[in-house]
């Protein structure tokens, strides 16, 4: 699972993408609006997608 913040500035939206495409068994890139780094500023966004894969 590849999560990705809006406002990440250290990791573009257009390398998430390329990770995607060249992991295997990888799915789409989830994005949290807003997020800069989503596990410290949007634990509960990050913690819905985890749960999901259950």
């Amino acid at each position: 699972m590849l999560i990705w913040g809006e406002q990440d500035i250290s990791l573009t939206r257009d390398h998430m993408d390329l990770l995607s495409d060249r992991l295997p068994n990888t799915s789409d890139v989830h994005v949290i609006r807003g997020a800069a780094t989503p596990t410290l500023t949007h634990p509960e966004q990050v913690n819905l997608f985890l749960q999901s894969l259950d």
